[in-house]
């Protein structure tokens, strides 16, 4: 569904250095700023570049980047990002519980309308396009994100895609 996202093939190297800081941060770690609302983790982005992926991808593309925790049985109403134009993400394999993450293409405020999901499988990174409608529903275990934004001034999606893509198919990774 590359419209919506990528699902890329690519391991991540560093998701246990990641899992471990989001397991050993104290609840006064995680910052709930405005206008988002979600408790972030902010972190030396340097490790990011640990991984072979992501130090070509952050070789290519400006990013900004973040640890988000979404506590149980929260949601994250439907929305458009402002000031990204779209993210990689990767699910951190903490206790993982049952959590959502849909994209639409219609206004969501009518009755009926498609949705689109992200089977996310941890460890692995994928691409969302945060310019089109997408909500999070999260039910009954923490959910754990490692979020690398492409900021409002950066690449548009399908730019950043056709990158993902190119170093996704340059080799294997990990």
């Amino acid at each position: 569904m590359d419209k919506f996202f990528y699902q890329t093939s690519i391991k991540s190297s560093i998701h246990d250095t990641l899992k471990e800081m989001c397991i050993s941060a104290s609840n006064e770690s995680w910052l709930a700023p405005t206008p988002i609302n979600i408790p972030t983790l902010y972190f030396d982005e340097s490790i990011l570049l640990q991984d072979e992926f992501l130090s070509e991808f952050m070789s290519k593309v400006v990013t900004k980047s973040v640890l988000f925790r979404l506590l149980p049985n929260i949601g994250y109403g439907w929305h458009v990002d402002r000031r990204r134009q779209c993210v990689i993400n990767m699910l951190i394999n903490v206790d993982i519980g049952t959590s959502y993450c849909l994209f639409t293409d219609k206004k969501p405020e009518i009755e009926s309308f498609p949705i689109y999901s992200i089977n996310y499988i941890p460890e692995y990174y994928y691409l969302l396009n945060t310019k089109e409608f997408h909500s999070i529903y999260n039910l009954d275990k923490p959910r754990y994100i490692l979020s690398i934004g492409i900021m409002q001034d950066g690449p548009i999606y399908s730019d950043v895609l056709e990158i993902v893509k190119e170093l996704s198919e340059k080799r294997s990774w990990g």
